[in-house]
């Protein structure tokens, strides 16, 4: 018995006068030497070897060894027997790839060099190609493509019109692929571009691996000037917001989410950024395991890091709710209004991104907004809730047939003491201090005149007259009330004379 990959060897020893002559035997075929086999026979000693330098799983047989000469002939025989090891194979860890640093949207100047850069990652490292317009690029003296051990790029040495258009890189292996793209534009030198800047992902979207059923959030953040527009697609299909895939986008950032991952909906996924200086994709793989949830190791009920909080708003303003929640596999969540579920429309927006932020936007708020919010996070080992108001003050308003009023007041300051005022108002009656004129004196000389409310038959010009024996000195500034008409929605807002009475 010999181990596997070790060399056999059979060994005997022969006598006999005159010399027996030996040969060797694998079954019924004789053995011949060649460059695995070799027989060795020593006359003196009698002994008589076969070694097998590479025993194959075909060697394992019965071996015989023939010794003959003319008075008779002896034979014994041995079986062979490899003895396999048992490898203990470490499992293959497989990751799919995923784009690190994605492709940038670039506008280049005609005649420059032009370098693309993406950094990347996956185990086994992935495959990386290269294409223009869905072609594959292959490499060139003007074409150089430069692979590291997580980096690739592409270098262009003088490029003209003809580069301009859509670049991609694509890196795969047996658990998925990723990608990335972008546009590159190619403009004269005299063109200025300082304005614009193209998109650029600063967060690109990441390849998951779920089961079926778990919630799937992919996110996507972009640096650009003006605010990019997004689309999603899948296996190069667009997509539009659903029930059961919603998409939210907000000031460069874009979210898809689905409410329970299926075969249908596995596969990949790629978002597309744009503005008017260019384009730029990535593209990242869901799969599904066969690991189900109650077979998974790591397993967290949800539980809120940060909770709802009161809030109180005015009535048309706009209203935030916010809390954080975590747990594994990824929560779903829900929001009800005093226990009635929160639908989303066109003043409600539901978000919840990868880092567990969950949020309830209401754009303009009513009264009939006002209550009880509670947000619901569940997963398949658990779930919690957390409840807080919403209150809204609604704005103070009269009738259309009445006039908004404030407090106005208005100040001045006479000469030497021993003197005496008047005011008189818009129609030339003398004001006296009352509850809806307040005249207030001060040992300065300082006489301040408030009117508690206004309307619009108080417009027209106030006069303040001091006066003693020696004579009289009068000043006059402008009041106009200006009359909103309103409605719940409307902002009060009161005309006052700029010019203050010295």
């Amino acid at each position: 018995m010999i181990e596997e990959h070790t060399p056999a060897l059979l060994e005997c020893v022969v006598s006999g006068t005159p010399l027996p002559e030996v040969k060797w035997y694998r079954g019924e075929k004789e053995v011949k030497p060649d460059e695995r086999t070799e027989m060795i026979f020593n006359p003196t000693t009698g002994e008589a070897k076969l070694k097998i330098l590479e025993p194959m799983p075909e060697d394992e047989t019965v071996y015989r060894v023939r010794a003959v000469n003319k008075y008779g002939r002896a034979e014994c025989r041995a079986n062979l027997v490899i003895n396999n090891i048992i490898k203990v194979s470490t499992p293959v860890v497989l990751r799919a790839p995923r784009i690190t640093r994605p492709l940038p949207a670039l506008i280049a100047e005609r005649g420059k060099p032009l370098k693309l850069v993406a950094d990347f990652e996956g185990i086994p490292k992935p495959e990386v190609k290269w294409f223009r317009n869905g072609i594959e690029i292959t490499p060139s003296d003007i074409r150089k493509m430069n692979i590291y051990e997580s980096t690739a790029e592409l270098n262009i040495t003088e490029v003209t019109n003809k580069d301009s258009g859509k670049y991609e890189i694509r890196v795969r292996n047996e658990a998925g692929e990723a990608r990335s793209s972008s546009s590159v534009t190619i403009k004269a030198r005299k063109d200025s571009t300082s304005e614009v800047k193209a998109p650029m992902f600063v967060e690109p979207i990441q390849p998951q691996l779920v089961a079926e059923g778990e919630v799937v959030i992919m996110e996507t953040r972009v640096e650009s000037y003006p605010a990019a527009s997004f689309q999603w697609f899948h296996e190069s299909k667009p997509l539009e917001s659903t029930p059961q895939v919603r998409i939210v986008t907000q000031e460069n950032r874009s979210i898809l989410m689905m409410k329970e991952i299926t075969s249908e909906l596995a596969g990949n996924y790629t978002c597309r950024a744009e503005n008017v200086g260019g384009s730029v994709t990535c593209t990242a793989t869901v799969n599904l395991t066969d690991i189900t949830w109650e077979q998974a190791t790591e397993l967290v009920s949800p539980t809120f890091i940060k909770r709802l909080s009161p809030l109180k708003v005015m009535d048309g303003e706009s209203a935030n709710l916010t809390c954080i929640v975590e747990g594994k596999p990824t929560p779903k969540v829900e929001w009800y209004h005093n226990d009635m579920p929160v639908k989303e429309g066109k003043e409600i927006t539901i978000v919840q991104d990868t880092e567990g932020v969950c949020s309830l936007a209401i754009a303009e708020v009513f009264p009939e907004d006002a209550g009880e919010y509670t947000c619901r996070a569940v997963n398949p080992i658990g779930e919690t809730v957390c409840t807080s108001s919403l209150i809204v003050e609604a704005y103070e308003y009269v009738p259309d047939s009445e006039i908004a009023s404030s407090i106005i007041a208005t100040s001045l300051t006479t000469g030497p003491s021993e003197s005496e005022e008047d005011l008189l108002s818009p129609k030339g009656v003398e004001i006296v201090s009352s509850q809806e004129f307040q005249i207030e004196e001060f040992e300065d000389g300082t006489s301040v005149l408030t009117i508690a409310e206004t309307f619009p038959d108080d417009t027209g010009e106030i006069t303040f007259e001091a006066y003693n024996s020696l004579g009289v000195s009068t000043t006059t500034t402008y009041l106009s009330v200006e009359a909103t008409l309103f409605n719940r929605r409307s902002v009060i807002k009161i005309l006052e004379h700029p010019n203050k009475i010295r």
